[in-house]
């Protein structure tokens, strides 16, 4: 029976450690979506930056956003997620099942088009460390009809050629499947954001048995201006198949 329960909970811990690695404890976001299914971006002010900092529990805030994309080469098309993260960002868990090349290059001062692939893409793919490719995307913003005399939000397409500068493997099929890793400017600037936009600010918490407590708490303090969620409800699924 020990042994049962051992095992289990070492399952159970591995699980939720490889999910919160690949993703975060608590995500802040946009309370709209637009019609690409993409957050819109949000701005958090650094004074509530630092009252979230200075948390007794928190352990680290850091700027992301996603954006979906399309891969392609020469053969294949493939639908993906890019994730945009900077130099600060924790990247422990990925140079853990890092196996080839190195980490985005994010200490540029401009954009890096560095990407950092799963091994499971790059199979698909056929691509290895050191291809480029080139990735679509399609971005929407705000801009002036002259005939409308009135601001439309205008769909554009738009591609960046990026180089892949590394492979991962966490062999957790739901994101090695789709994520890839890039520079977080990339992504605000087909995004046509500034420098203070952001999909999502990402907050990791120093123990995981309190993350309830710590959403209230980040909840009181951003009030109602924001989606604030915490990994169990952003991936309910998962942890509700755990918990049986």
């Amino acid at each position: 029976m020990l042994l049962t329960v051992s095992i289990v909970l070492g399952f159970k811990n591995e699980i939720t450690s490889r999910i919160t690695g690949l993703t975060t404890h608590i995500a802040v976001g946009n309370i709209n979506v637009n019609p690409g299914n993409e957050p819109d971006p949000i701005t958090i002010g650094a004074d509530t930056l630092n009252a979230i900092r200075n948390l007794p529990f928190v352990k680290r805030v850091q700027r992301t956003a996603f954006k979906n994309g399309l891969l392609k080469t020469q053969e294949e098309n493939e639908g993906i997620l890019i994730k945009g993260v900077e130099k600060d960002y924790d990247f422990d868990f990925i140079k853990q099942h890092l196996v080839e090349g190195n980490l985005p290059d994010l200490e540029s001062a401009e954009a890096s088009h560095d990407i950092l692939i799963s091994k499971s893409l790059a199979l698909r793919m056929k691509l290895k460390t050191g291809d480029k490719v080139q990735v679509h995307f399609i971005a929407q913003h705000a801009v002036y009809d002259s005939t409308e005399h009135a601001t439309i939000i205008k769909s554009e397409q738009r591609s960046r050629k990026l180089k892949i500068c590394g492979i991962f493997k966490t062999d957790f099929v739901d994101f090695d499947d789709k994520l890839s890793l890039v520079d977080l400017r990339q992504v605000q600037q087909l995004n046509f954001w500034n420098d203070n936009m952001v999909g999502k600010y990402e907050i990791k918490v120093q123990n995981f048995d309190d993350l309830n407590e710590n959403l209230e708490s980040v909840q009181e303090l951003l009030g109602y201006n924001y989606s604030v969620n915490s990994v169990k409800e952003l991936y309910y699924n998962i942890f509700l198949w755990l918990d049986k």
